[in-house]
């Protein structure tokens, strides 16, 4: 059974990647889910961690543009998740 609707709640300094991510990999499929991303405060995070943490998320998404142009399929993306993405290869 396909998801007719999905939430996700994310940290604010997370939130575009979270965001093109679900997009791209739900755009994979039929398109059919409907598709809502909301953003929390960052609060409780200090300033210089909090900037550590936007800096990995700009370079992490960085890294996924070129993937989400070239994967085109949800086969294709398990291909590259499973043996080429650095997190679970």
């Amino acid at each position: 059974m396909a998801l007719a609707r999905l939430l996700v709640i994310t940290s604010n300094f997370h939130f575009e990647r979270a965001r093109d991510t679900f997009q791209w990999v739900y755009g994979l499929s039929d398109g059919s889910c409907e598709l809502t991303v909301i953003a929390v405060p960052d609060s409780g995070i200090d300033r210089d961690s909090l900037n550590v943490r936007r800096e990995k998320e700009r370079r992490s998404l960085l890294s996924l543009r070129q993937p989400m142009r070239e994967i085109e399929t949800l086969a294709r993306l398990q291909h590259w998740l499973f043996l080429r993405h650095d997190a679970y290869n």
